[in-house]
């Protein structure tokens, strides 16, 4: 069976998935008044079970490699980022949150004792204001005083 590729992907273990897509037909007399349909349908298919077409090129099909895991870093905060300082300093931690299958930001204070998550790097308050007001995901903690500078 010959199919297009689609992408490639490695999973957290470490093996590649090939992404292919397959021309299949269907019946849609109940839906649309015809009686057969043909539409593309992906599949996901390990590797070894894939064989590239002779003289295809597939430089262009995307290959999404699997991140290394990520660990928080023990690093004690220095004395500039304590809280007070944190809310004259202008800087905002961006924290990652995972909320089901979607990924948000929640911004703090450096020190904020209620960052949970893996943090990126900081923003002035002038970037944070424009990421809170134009961005879906991003939001200011209530427990610092991310919120109350922020959102206003």
């Amino acid at each position: 069976m010959a199919g297009r590729l689609v992408r490639r992907w490695q999973t957290d273990a470490g093996r590649w998935v090939y992404t292919v897509a397959l021309r299949a037909s269907s019946s849609r007399t109940a839906s649309t008044g015809q009686d057969i349909s043909a539409d593309m349908v992906e599949l996901d298919v390990p590797a070894d079970r894939v064989r590239p077409v002779p003289g295809t090129s597939y430089e262009g099909v995307p290959k999404l490699h699997r991140l290394p895991p990520t660990t928080p870093l023990a690093v004690p905060i220095p004395p500039e980022h304590t809280p007070a300082a944190a809310a004259d300093s202008g800087r905002w931690l961006g924290e990652r949150v995972q909320a089901g299958a979607d990924l948000k930001i929640r911004l703090h204070q450096p020190a904020c004792e209620a960052i949970a998550g893996n943090t990126g790097g900081t923003l002035t308050t002038d970037e944070a204001r424009w990421m809170i007001a134009n961005e879906p995901i991003a939001s200011a903690c209530d427990a610092c005083t991310a919120r109350r500078t922020l959102v206003g």
